[in-house]
Order: structure tokens, then sequence, then C-alpha cells
């Protein structure tokens, strides 16, 4: 497995005499970008993860599916554009570590040091909800990334979606039927205020307390706007 090194030369004078490393275990990394392994207590759902990068296009920190389920991880990698060889070798030391490739647009703008969401296909070819952010530290130019699958991403808003439909269809009906002209009139307001909600939500000027349900929005507050506690 790959190791890390932080290294610093020593010397007198302007003189180098001699070079001090302090070697990083890549596992070390990895714990902290996997939350030990547990991605759901941090709210990354099913799908969710986080990972490093660098300017060599490649992971820097291992890749979730590799280590839930090393042959999905080997189909999904070679579907996403990995060469067979390359997602083999990753499945089969169960890393993926200046293996698995991550020529995607969210890495590519934060090596370029922006920082933001879109959504796009991810290193495995998956259309995802994508947060993506520099990493500045000398001698570095990392990048982190935190996705999760669309369908997984967007569940919420569709059941939230679907279930307004119906009660707005409901509320119609009631409207047509003189027996429940009370109802309506006391339903209107909500009916409003349901569909505010919706438009905002869609229009993304929804409230942290109205979205905090969608499990991606909830890791881009903790990841890039919010400190860790």
């Amino acid at each position: 497995m790959p190791t890390a090194w932080v290294v610093s030369p020593i010397g007198a004078n302007g003189v180098v005499s001699g070079v001090l490393a302090l070697q990083v275990p890549i596992a070390t990394v990895n714990d902290v970008m996997t939350g030990d392994e547990d991605w759901a207590r941090d709210g990354l759902g099913e799908t969710g993860e986080t990972y490093l990068a660098g300017p060599d296009l490649l992971m820097h920190s291992v890749s979730r599916l590799v280590l839930e389920d090393p042959e999905a991880y080997t189909r999904a990698a070679i579907s996403g554009g990995a060469a067979p060889d390359v997602a083999e070798r990753a499945a089969r030391v169960r890393g993926t570590v200046l293996i698995q490739p991550v020529q995607t647009e969210a890495v590519q703008r934060a090596l370029r040091g922006e920082t933001g969401e879109i959504v796009s296909r991810d290193y495995l070819g998956q259309e995802a909800l994508v947060a993506y952010a520099p990493l500045k530290f000398e001698g570095l130019q990392w990048v982190i990334v935190a996705k999760i699958d669309a369908a997984e991403a967007f569940a919420p808003v569709n059941d939230f979606t679907r279930d307004l439909i119906l009660a707005t269809v409901a509320i119609a009906r009631c409207r047509r039927g003189r027996q429940h002209r009370r109802v309506a009139a006391q339903t209107s307001s909500i009916e409003g205020g349901a569909w505010s909600a919706a438009t905002s939500l869609w229009s993304g000027h929804a409230s942290f307390a109205a979205t905090k349900h969608i499990p991606i929005l909830r890791v881009w507050r903790v990841v890039f706007r919010e400190p860790r506690r």
C-alpha cells in the first residue's frame, strides 16, 4: 500500500546535511476520510463518500465502494472508464490511492482553485451530486470532494414533490364539492405555503432547516461551510 511522507531538509548556514522524513500511514488518512468506515453516521447515506485527489488526477484516499464490495467496484470502475487491469488491481488490494483515476469535472475545477457544487458524472460513471474545494497545504495541491449518487440525494425531494401533488389534487377535489368548501378554505393557506416551499427548494433558496433531510446538502455544509465539532 502507498505511504505518505512529510519531508524537510535539515542543515545549517544554507548547507543541507540531511533530510528529516516523517511517515504518515495512508490508513490514517483513510480513517479520517471515511469516518472509520461509518459513512451513514456522517450523513452520507448508502452511496455518499468524501475523498482526496491530486494534480495527477488520481485518488489520494480510498474509495467507499472498493471497501464495501470489491466486485461491484470493479464493474463500476470499468464502466466509468478505468482500464480493467487498474480496476482489478484496486479491488485486489482493496485500495484506490494512486490507482483510481478521477478525471472528473469536480476535481478539475477544485484544482483550479474553485469551490462549488455540481451535478455531474463521478469517477465510477454515475450521475452524482458533488461538492468540491481545494485543500491548501504547503507543498501540496490536493482537493477534497464529497459526492452522493443523484438518485439517492434527490429521493427526499421526489417524495416531497409526489406527496405535494397528491395533496393538491385532493384539495382541488374538495373545492369542487360544496360540502367541502369549509375544508378547502382552511387548507388554502397550507396549499400556498407548500407550493412556496417547493419553489424555494427547487430554486435553491430554501433554508437549511427545510433541506437538512437531503444527505448531500448536509454534507456540503458540514465539509465546506460549517466548522467540525
